[in-house]
């Protein structure tokens, strides 16, 4: 990845998609780990919601430098999905949507989980990790952008 204005959002997005680290943070945080679970509906959510190794959700919103005045309404729209993610999100739905992933690449959700993320306890544990940080409103805000 080069740094360089984007002539469209889905080019970044793209990139961000294919290579989860890109967003894994600074060097101290060098061991994080994310897993892509899904996109979301734009009208209802962040772009992307990735988990990382440690259950904790993370939600990622792209926009171009291009379009400032959106790129305001952007901070608060994500403060509105990170409240509704706690107040209404059932972490069974983002289990469903990276089943769905899964189903769609032809790989097992465990094998995905153990090899992406390093999990080697039964699923379902790591979801009640996922269900817990949720409960307590543990979640990343992640605002990736061409230039900011």
């Amino acid at each position: 990845m080069r740094e360089q204005v984007y002539q469209a959002e889905a080019v970044l997005e793209r990139l961000l998609a294919e290579s989860p680290a890109l967003l894994a943070g600074d060097e101290d945080s060098g061991t994080r780990r994310l897993l892509l679970l899904g996109r979301t509906d734009d009208q209802v959510g962040p772009d992307y919601m990735f988990v990382d190794q440690e259950g904790i959700p993370s939600l990622v919103e792209v926009t171009r430098s291009a379009d400032p005045e959106a790129s305001r309404e952007l901070v608060g729209q994500m403060v509105d999905y990170a409240a509704n993610a706690v107040a209404y999100q059932d972490p069974a739905a983002l289990r469903a949507m990276l089943e769905a992933r899964c189903r769609v690449e032809g790989r097992d959700v465990q094998d995905v989980l153990h090899e992406d993320l390093g999990i080697d306890t039964e699923p379902r544990h790591f979801w009640e990790h996922v269900r817990i940080n949720m409960s307590v409103g543990r979640m990343r805000l992640i605002f990736a952008a061409d230039a900011i």
